[in-house]
């Protein structure tokens, strides 16, 4: 989507998007959104930007989506967030990290929000007996704010490998 026209990547986002999650606006609003992909193989990265949105992933999403075998990982770059992973409810504050299954449902209620989204096969990760969907890095751990860098630096790298 790099050489998409900005006024057109409201479509690319809801596109991208639509196997993921209903996006759904605050108070009726008309959604604003962009996004700039990158296709890695099976890997895909993307920086996205929203204003004020409401994201559901149902279980009829999950279960029939071409996407329930892939995990997302996102750097909240700007913003703040309050998301849903089963029963657990958190905030997430700039800088912070989270993971989310999509074999599995969430709800999200984001603010002017600005993220790097990792779309990675979930049979590529290890197998290592902890639960990721609804891990959250917090930006305050060193290894969040190591992961952090590496994952803003790569994305601004493939912005001149394109």
């Amino acid at each position: 989507t790099f050489l998409i026209e900005p006024g057109a990547r409201t479509k690319a986002y809801r596109r991208w998007l639509r196997p993921i999650a209903d996006v759904r606006s605050f108070n009726g609003e008309s959604i604003y959104a962009s996004i700039v992909s990158y296709h890695l193989g099976q890997l895909t990265i993307a920086r996205s930007r929203s204003i004020a949105a409401h994201y559901v992933r149902t279980n009829e999403i999950a279960e029939e989506g071409k996407l329930k075998d892939f995990t997302l990982v996102r750097l909240l770059l700007r913003g703040e967030l309050t998301a849903r992973f089963g029963d657990a409810i958190v905030q997430l504050k700039e800088g912070d990290i989270y993971v989310s299954d999509l074999a599995h449902s969430s709800e999200v209620w984001a603010q002017d929000c600005a993220h790097v989204n990792i779309l990675v096969p979930t049979g590529s990760l290890p197998d290592t007996g902890v639960q990721l969907h609804g891990r959250v890095l917090h930006n305050d751990w060193l290894v969040c704010r190591m992961f952090k860098e590496h994952l803003v630096n790569f994305i601004d790298t493939l912005v001149f490998v394109n």
